[in-house]
């Protein structure tokens, strides 16, 4: 009977598809089958049937999910999993609709992927899965699978599995993050390789983000590579103006700023974000200012970056892993550091993200936006860890 249901699943998503405006021919096709499954004997081990359609893709597509740091980290665990399968098959890739420009640069270089935008053909993959932290298979033609890569084949029967074991963990940008934090953690792993179930792929930081025109865009803003600070006060979507936990106070970069010029440091401190950000006192405002890839060159050149938790310190650690100064607040740095950064957290808890709903909006100790844990954080802290490197 197992075999009845993988096949319902399938039908299932073909009609979707094929009779998205008439429902009436979609019920009619199951009723058929259906019927017809009654006087047919159902194997265990077959799981699915080939799938036709006016446009049948040989790929896999991803749904990819999150912020850009999130969207990064997939992109380096799917490069990982194709080179073990070592097959031909295509990874489409689906992101949300306002990085999707920055998708196109973040992938120019790996011809494994290409961006899939939906139209209103019809076009069925091979499977289709929702990444941002545990891989959630949406759908699976298992037989098609197996005829073009056994190692992708047997990685998807193992997701599989762990999907329908906890479902529970499905439900990215929910508490379900919490969930799977604490399993990843409690297996030995980070969030570098958080959608690694049981470690099959065997994670490293082998992606590479490509840049254009290095020279040219330094040259372009008076910078010299290596010889400039970066900053970065705001945090995803909610940042600017302190509207997230997760946002050390505009007033302790500025201090920070200060003890800078007072050490003697002859670098040049370039803000880089988005315009909304609140301005410090740097040398160099370049907020809103920059291209997608001319922040990507001006991030990578810096000597230093000095920011929260954020997607600038994962796009610096796939452009060569020069050292950030990453401020923790709510977020784990046990689960999110990288080794080259000098990470800095309070001990004064262990961190809420995810312990309730709104934890990026309210800070479960002070009840506001401005976190216990990054209050506790001083610009003398901050300083007193990165002088060596200045």
């Amino acid at each position: 009977m197992q075999d009845f249901f993988k096949q319902l699943e399938e039908r299932t998503f073909r009609y979707k598809n094929t009779y998205a405006n008439c429902p009436k021919w979609a019920m009619t096709h199951l009723l058929i089958w259906n019927f017809r499954g009654l006087f047919k004997k159902w194997r265990t081990p077959k799981q699915s049937s080939h799938i036709t359609s006016r446009n049948n893709l040989n790929g896999i597509l991803f749904d990819l999910q999150g912020g850009i740091g999130d969207i990064i980290i997939s992109l380096n665990y799917l490069i990982q999993l194709h080179q073990k399968s070592n097959c031909d098959i295509k990874f489409y890739l689906t992101v949300p609709d306002i990085m999707h420009d920055n998708a196109k640069l973040l992938i120019s270089k790996y011809d494994i992927f290409e961006l899939y935008t939906p139209s209103n053909t019809t076009d069925i993959f091979i499977a289709h899965i929702t990444l941002c932290r545990i891989p959630n298979i949406t759908y699976i033609s298992a037989n098609d699978l197996q005829k073009k890569s056994e190692y992708l084949h047997n990685w998807l029967q193992h997701i599989l599995s762990f999907n329908k074991q906890y479902p529970e963990y499905l439900n990215s940008g929910t508490i379900s993050d919490y969930l799977c934090t604490q399993y990843t953690k409690t297996n030995g792993r980070n969030r570098l390789s958080m959608a690694d179930i049981d470690n099959l792929v065997n994670i490293n930081s082998i992606y590479n983000i490509p840049t254009e025109s290095d020279a040219e865009i330094l040259s372009k803003y008076g910078l010299c590579a290596n010889q400039y600070i970066t900053l970065q006060c705001g945090i995803g979507a909610l940042s600017g103006n302190g509207l997230s936990t997760r946002e050390w106070p505009i007033d302790r970069y500025n201090e920070l700023i200060n003890l800078i010029h007072q050490h003697g440091t002859p670098l040049p401190l370039v803000q880089i974000g988005n315009a909304p950000d609140p301005q410090m006192d740097t040398d160099i405002d370049l907020r809103g200012k920059t291209s997608f890839n001319e922040m990507l060159v001006i991030l990578k050149n810096a000597k230093l970056h000095i920011g929260g938790e954020s997607g600038c310190i994962h796009m610096r650690h796939f452009m060569g892993a020069r050292p950030s100064v990453v401020i923790f607040g709510p977020t784990s740095m046990e689960f999110y550091a990288y080794p080259e950064n000098i990470n800095i957290s309070s001990d004064i808890c262990s961190g809420c993200e995810w312990l309730h709903n709104h934890w990026r909006e309210c800070c479960i100790k002070t009840g506001t936006t401005k976190s216990a844990c990054l209050q506790d954080i001083t610009a003398t802290n901050v300083m007193n860890k990165i002088k060596e490197v200045l």
